[in-house]
């Protein structure tokens, strides 16, 4: 049997055999970093550069799970071709796949240089959509649809926000940091990377849990400090950050740091030697390094905190676990401390700002 290009495959048969390349796979846990799997999702492209979004359903999650990775290339036969679904698209198109448990997949090896390795559609930073702006709708027929790719969830709930593809020359990278916000029941894994075009405009990129700390921010801070560092962010979401319009991902998030593209080969062209070295972004909170070390800390009870002397201990650090009996929700019961002079610190852009105008401190910790 011949093996069909992605673009022929449509919907009312199920005699289709296919041979692709798994760009991307990540699994959906509703909005949870660690929660059940609700989906496998894959963006898988052919020898032609065809694109289309597959998936797993839960049900089949465990027949699957350990036979299919990111990066190989597999015939497939025996699935469903459905209508493209209304939200989740991480990709642009008119139908996807569904694995059922029949789904045969046998995986070729050395036949990798016939595949591409990537999928996007790039819209420049200047045109990126204001966060309240964003259509509740997309259609095939409308021009949103065309120029933003794909539609997604990202937290509790479903929403219909398009992802986008950007790219853009690295200027700024973070430590990864923990991050406490209100909207989550436990801490989160923050990074921050600054990025701009070929006409100036910068963006800030939030990435969050494992995509923070996979970024291998060292290798590209030394890169960056004698060549331009370019970036192809596929799979972003526009949200605002302190007041700031900024691009985060979810799982199906990925980049693409100096690849052998068309794009990042113009880019680069265009941009000849006019950058600066990368340079560091202090964040408020905990770094990973730093959390890891807490293992190592003193422990402490509350009675022995409260009896400690704190101008011999004024910057120690104990650890001590505590049974929360009692809280006012009206009361505070953690602030942003200045990292300086330790007193509350308030956002300011991507820094902070002491509440003592004396005091020059940009950086926070919760305490």
């Amino acid at each position: 049997m011949e093996f069909s290009p992605l673009s022929q495959l449509c919907q009312g048969t199920t005699i289709w055999r296919i041979r692709v390349y798994v760009s991307r796979l990540w699994q959906h846990r509703g909005g949870t970093d660690h929660g059940p799997i609700k989906h496998t999702d894959m963006v898988l492209l052919d020898a032609q550069g065809n694109h289309m979004y597959a998936e797993v359903p839960e049900k089949n999650v465990d027949s699957f799970i350990d036979r299919i990775e990111e990066g190989k290339i597999y015939d497939i036969r025996k699935f469903l071709v459905f209508p493209r679904k209304y939200v989740f698209r991480p990709v642009e198109g008119h139908s996807m796949i569904k694995f059922t448990k029949r789904t045969e997949l046998v995986e070729r090896t050395g036949m990798e240089a016939e595949f591409p390795f990537c999928t996007y559609a790039l819209t420049p930073i200047a045109h990126l959509p204001r966060p309240a702006d964003m259509p509740e709708r997309f259609t095939g027929d409308s021009a949103n649809d065309q120029l933003l790719s794909s539609v997604f969830s990202w937290g509790s709930s479903i929403t219909s926000f398009p992802s986008l593809d950007v790219i853009g020359l690295i200027t700024g990278i973070s430590e990864a940091v923990q991050y406490v916000s209100a909207s989550r029941t436990e801490p989160s894994t923050k990074r921050v990377i600054h990025l701009k075009d070929l006409t100036g405009h910068q963006i800030m990129v939030i990435l969050w849990g494992e995509a923070a700390l996979n970024f291998e921010a060292d290798e590209v801070m030394e890169l960056g400090s004698t060549d331009p560092v370019i970036v192809i962010l596929v799979g972003t979401l526009v949200k605002s950050y302190d007041g700031h319009r900024g691009v985060s991902g979810s799982a199906a998030y990925r980049w693409y740091i100096n690849e052998d593209l068309p794009d990042i080969r113009d880019f680069r062209n265009r941009l000849r030697d006019n950058f600066t070295a990368i340079q560091h972004i202090n964040l408020p909170g905990q770094t990973a390094a730093e959390v890891d070390a807490q293992v190592n800390l003193e422990t402490k009870t509350v009675r022995e905190l409260a009896n400690l002397d704190m101008f011999d201990n004024r910057d120690a650090r104990f650890f001590c676990t505590v049974v929360l009996s009692r809280h006012n929700p009206s009361q505070r019961w953690w602030f942003s401390s200045c990292t300086t002079c330790h007193k509350s610190s308030l956002p300011d852009g991507t820094a902070y700002r002491c509440s003592d105008p004396a005091c020059a401190g940009i950086d926070a910790i919760p305490r």
